[in-house]
């Protein structure tokens, strides 16, 4: 399975520099495409409160690739409390401002097993710390983490 943080999802509907890998991941199907439920609502977030798009176009637009084969993980008591000690672990306000939704992403690519797919810094390096597989993306500027 790869498992698709918010960042992922949002620089493919925002054509952000990693919009192609992103598109090409999404249409390879030798692998399980999926997001965590709570990554979702960041993508929803991040496309209406910070880029101002429309809720409903932002419907669409993650309608259209979940028809497209992106699945939705659950997040169950196990990935939340697992989250929770990631963030207690890594985070560090000045030098890795790792979110909770980015916790869950990782605890949910723990969980599942699967290649966390991201451009984010804080959530690469954890991602590595902990050991699971790491598709890291361009972020804007183009660098990947």
């Amino acid at each position: 399975m790869r498992l698709f943080d918010a960042f992922a999802i949002v620089a493919f509907l925002a054509d952000e520099p990693a919009a192609a890998e992103v598109a090409e991941l999404l249409d390879d199907r030798s692998e399980q495409n999926a997001i965590s439920a709570i990554n979702l609502a960041e993508v929803f977030d991040d496309l209406v409160r910070v880029r101002g798009r429309n809720g409903r176009v932002a419907s669409e637009a993650v309608l259209l690739i979940r028809l497209a084969g992106l699945d939705v993980v659950l997040v169950d008591d196990v990935i939340a409390e697992n989250a929770g000690a990631l963030r207690a672990r890594y985070y560090d306000r000045s030098t890795a401002a790792l979110s909770m939704a980015d916790c869950i992403a990782l605890a949910t690519a723990t969980a599942e097993e699967a290649t966390l797919v991201t451009g984010d810094p804080a959530l690469a390096r954890a991602t590595r710390a902990e050991a699971v597989t790491l598709v890291a993306l361009p972020d804007r500027r183009g660098t990947r983490p």
